[in-house]
């Protein structure tokens, strides 16, 4: 399952492969990810065709990206180069 890093009543971090501290657990590099969740109440976002946004962190873009893409993931245009890392839209 997932553990609970951390929540409010409107967001929430989870993991798998992480544990409650922030440490990786012993398992496969691969197995290990975050995951957050936002409560939102904009009609917009809870409209038919609006698509959520899930956002992780990897420590390696371009093989989570490959793996992605070997699974049947289409990316949305470009890599982006911001100044906290890379972006890429799945």
């Amino acid at each position: 399952g997932m553990n609970v890093l951390r929540h409010t009543d409107d967001w929430a971090e989870l993991a798998c492969g992480v544990s409650g501290s922030g440490s990786t657990m012993p398992q496969s590099p691969q197995a290990s990810f975050r995951l957050s969740i936002k409560a939102v109440a904009s009609e917009a976002q809870l409209s038919v065709g609006y698509s959520p946004f899930l956002s992780f962190d990897v420590d390696d873009m371009d093989s989570t990206v490959a793996r992605c893409a070997q699974m049947g993931g289409h990316l949305d245009g470009p890599l982006q180069y911001p100044a906290n890392g890379k972006v890429a839209t799945l």
